[in-house]
């Protein structure tokens, strides 16, 4: 995840449990005519201005909805 502005960035996240507590991974396309990608979206990742987060890197994430097992 890349934030090269200037600004603090928000990146549509799902988010799946793993053995550090949760993964999150990009819903996709992230522009803002991109309609899908909020529907799938669990939460939001917080990117600090002019940061790239590596895979594997904790993130902060605003959490959008319940985080149980639902259909797709």
């Amino acid at each position: 995840m890349e934030n090269p502005g200037s600004r603090r960035g928000y990146l549509r996240v799902t988010l799946t449990p793993d053995a550090k507590g949760f993964g999150a991974r990009l819903t996709g396309d992230q522009g803002s005519a991109i309609l899908r990608s909020m529907v799938l979206a669990d939460g939001l990742a917080v990117v600090a201005p002019d940061t790239t987060i590596a895979e594997g890197q904790a993130v902060d994430v605003i959490v959008l909805r319940s985080l149980e097992p639902r259909s797709r």
